[in-house]
């Protein structure tokens, strides 16, 4: 009788190869894919669903003109179709770049005490009208100006105290300038601040 090499039930004595590591690259690959089914997904929306995409986003954030306009522009629109999309909110007045620029000019004159020249920039940087942009600026009190910026250089005038009064006045002038305020302004607070916090240095 011969010998028996096989039974179904007895495991092979033969070794097994080491255990198999998945390796990165199907991820990869269904990240890949999933990126492309999300472009495609934006790409195939219909100009009705952007629009509401782009409503509940305005709830969210005030939005500069241009901005939807670029914003609308990335869910290949043609357009026609951003043209009208972005004639419908400013209609609506839920895009109003005049009165976003006073949002603006608000938030960085009362939270920040910032100078003229540091809110001009901000403005320019949320790509606002020039017309937006000139009332805002013309909105901001010259007299309020130079108040901030005396209060501002009282609360600094402090810290710079123990130095001579050349090092003093230049520290404080740049500070002062890197939030905005012209130079007469930036002149005009610092002698305020120092009456009252002279160097000592």
């Amino acid at each position: 009788m011969s010998n028996v090499t096989y039974l179904p039930w007895v495991p092979s004595e033969e070794p097994t190869a080491g255990p198999v590591f998945k390796t990165a690259e199907p991820e990869v690959e269904l990240a890949a894919e999933g990126e492309s089914e999300r472009s495609s997904e934006l790409a195939a929306a219909s100009p009705d669903e952007v629009y509401e995409s782009l409503l509940r986003k305005l709830a969210m954030a005030d939005m500069s003109a241009h901005e939807v306009r670029l914003w609308l522009r990335e869910r290949d629109l043609d357009e026609n179709a951003v043209d009208e999309i972005l004639g419908k909110v400013e209609h609506l007045g839920y895009v109003d770049d005049f009165r976003l620029a006073e949002q603006v000019v608000g938030r960085l004159v009362l939270r920040k005490g910032q100078g003229r020249s540091a809110i001009a920039l901000e403005l320019r940087k949320r790509n606002l009208g020039q017309s937006a942009i000139d009332e805002a600026l013309a909105n901001i009190d010259q007299g309020d100006e130079l108040n901030r910026a005396i209060d501002q250089a009282l609360k600094r005038a402090p810290s710079v105290q123990r130095f001579d009064r050349v090092t003093a006045e230049r520290r404080l002038h740049g500070f002062l300038s890197r939030r905005g305020y012209p130079s007469g302004v930036v002149r005009e607070a610092i002698h305020a601040a120092f009456s009252e916090y002279p160097p000592v240095g």
